[in-house]
């Protein structure tokens, strides 16, 4: 009994805990991840064709 009130307080102690469950800072991460991923392969395709570019110019 002690230890599920100790937990109760905690929560409340800790704002966001219980008010947003399955609101995560993962789960915000992972819904700006797609767009960093395909930033990041697009300067790679970038990058390789600007290399092969150079390679088949000289």
């Amino acid at each position: 009994m002690s230890r599920d009130v100790a937990a109760r307080g905690l929560a409340h102690r800790l704002p966001g805990r219980h008010d947003q469950p399955h609101v995560s800072p993962r789960d915000i991460a992972a819904k700006e991840q797609p767009m960093n991923t395909r930033l990041i392969a697009i300067i790679a395709l970038v990058l390789v064709v600007i290399v092969l570019l150079v390679i088949f110019t000289r």
